[in-house]
């Protein structure tokens, strides 16, 4: 099913978190951003994994590390959360299914408020009072 925006920003904004990979620490890092070094020794390729769910953070990021010439690289990886598999699967729109659900509440509210019976009552009240618009008469 097709994605709408809405359901590629809740994507980008609750269930991605992208970490950028160096080997250098640039001299300035900017807030917002999780630092963890990783240990040789566990044959890592790099030593440096900077960690954030804001872009805004990891731009300014990327823009430290090139204007210092660091190499680096990124990847965006999605978050272990509960309500990850509710916005991340790609077959199907969150945002249709809160229509949908939406609909369904409400056409259930419906049918269990007193409206159906007041309905009903004018529809099966005396046919003369509801239905007749006009007092015809046939005259010989």
């Amino acid at each position: 099913m097709q994605q709408t925006k809405f359901d590629r920003w809740l994507r980008e904004k609750y269930a991605y978190i992208t970490h950028v990979y160096s080997n250098t620490k640039p001299e300035v890092i900017p807030g917002g951003v999780h630092l963890v070094e990783v240990n040789r020794r566990d044959g890592a390729p790099y030593r440096y994994i900077y960690s954030s769910r804001n872009k805004g953070v990891i731009e300014r990021l990327v823009h430290r590390l090139e204007r210092e010439n660091i190499t680096f690289t990124s990847r965006v990886e999605d978050l272990d959360v509960w309500y990850g598999s509710l916005i991340n699967n790609p077959k199907k729109s969150f945002s249709y299914r809160l229509f949908w659900i939406a609909c369904l509440v409400g056409i259930g509210v419906f049918a269990l408020s007193p409206a159906p019976l007041r309905i009903w009552e004018v529809i099966s009240a005396d046919g003369d009072a509801v239905f007749s618009t006009s007092k015809l008469t046939v005259t010989d």
